[in-house]
């Protein structure tokens, strides 16, 4: 068993040597006395949710608890980013844009919806910088 205290939050362990005593951290009456206190390691939930490990200090003991974190807040980029990130991930820039969605095009429905839906949100973009 590991002995530790509490420090800001944070375990720091029983050093092994502390000053001129060796194998300090083996020495379960000298550890005690110096505040420090036996840790009881909890399991980590493995149900692919994100935990926060924290420490509770109570009954001469310190146990390790894991606290459900709350999912992250959804991130939204700006249009103009959407558009950049998506041109790259599909490679239709405003240009390949143009030759999917020409008539007779021979690009796949798929293709002409991707590119559709993109260039509906780039026109704005391009509307907005044509009228400054």
């Amino acid at each position: 068993m590991r002995y530790a205290k509490i420090i800001n939050g944070n375990l720091e362990y029983a050093p092994k040597n502390k000053g001129a005593v060796s194998n300090f951290d083996q020495d379960i009456s000298a550890m005690l006395a110096d505040g420090y206190l036996p840790v009881i390691p909890a399991v980590r939930p493995d149900d692919g949710k994100e935990y926060g490990l924290s420490y509770e200090q109570a009954g001469g003991q310190i146990r390790e608890v894991w606290t459900l974190l709350p999912p992250p807040e959804p991130v939204t980029l700006p249009l103009a980013q959407q558009v950049d990130v998506l041109e790259t991930q599909t490679g239709l820039t405003r240009a390949v844009r143009e030759l999917v969605l020409t008539e007779n095009s021979g690009s796949s429905q798929y293709v002409k919806d991707q590119a559709r839906k993109l260039e509906n949100m780039a026109a704005p973009l391009r509307n907005a910088a044509e009228e400054e």
